[in-house]
């Protein structure tokens, strides 16, 4: 009896699996899509927010000797 229902177990997970994965490989795509739209939106934040602020000059000195 627990073999039963273990063996129900063990074929009920294979086919969670399956199915899972057969639907993730066709909806790889859309996923992709998904993912490069979210990683374009949040770059142009990460990037300004890493680099530092530099201020530049108004004035300047002469020429420095090497």
């Amino acid at each position: 009896m627990v073999r039963k229902v273990l063996d129900g177990f063990t074929i009920a997970t294979f086919l969670i699996v399956v199915g899972g994965s057969v639907t993730v490989y066709f909806q790889r795509g859309n996923i992709m899509k998904g993912v490069m739209e979210q990683v374009t939106e949040k770059l142009p934040e990460l990037i300004q927010g890493s680099m530092p602020k530099v201020e530049i000059p108004k004035i300047t000195g002469p020429v420095m000797p090497f």
